[in-house]
């Protein structure tokens, strides 16, 4: 018999457990694990379903989906940091003629940096949370200060005629 670890799980089922959480075949990882090649599909089938049924083997896959997942994350977002510094480097590069390059180069710098959000053709505005009264407040404000104020009264053209 196999000692098991602290959450009651043997050598072979935590290696069970890894198979799966990989994305294994339950049956498969099953059947190569316990060099069950010539067994049944169905024994192996009930084999593997019974492990899945405990909790902790459940328990154990889950956390390990989760590291995976986890790492998964921060390789992600140290590849997007280390992109976005060469990118930034390099144009620093070019722009202080440190270094010439040939267009090629630079566009796929440009799309490197766009799929690192480098670069953005939107504009960034700030609402003011205002209601339609404190607005309209505003507005009527503005149009009595232009309407007390002589210096932005404009006297009208003289109408010649022509269309302008």
């Amino acid at each position: 018999m196999y000692k098991k670890d602290k959450d009651g799980i043997a050598p072979r089922e935590a290696e069970f457990c890894r198979a799966v959480a990989r994305g294994e075949n339950q049956s498969a990882a099953y059947r190569r694990i316990w060099q069950a090649e010539s067994a049944k599909a169905k024994s192996v089938h009930t084999a593997s379903s019974r492990l899945m049924r405990r909790a902790e083997i459940r328990l154990r896959i889950s956390q390990l989906q989760a590291n995976m997942q986890a790492q998964f994350v921060n390789k992600t977002v140290s590849k997007a940091i280390e992109d976005k510094e060469l990118v930034l480097s390099k144009l620093r590069a070019i722009i202080n003629e440190e270094i010439t390059v040939k267009s090629e180069v630079i566009r796929s710098l440009e799309l490197l940096g766009k799929t690192q959000a480098l670069f953005s053709d939107s504009l960034v505005t700030k609402e003011a949370d205002s209601s339609s009264d404190d607005i309209a407040s505003q507005i009527n404000a503005i149009l009595e200060q232009i309407n007390q104020d002589p210096a932005t009264e404009t006297e009208a053209a003289p109408d010649d005629g022509r269309i302008h």
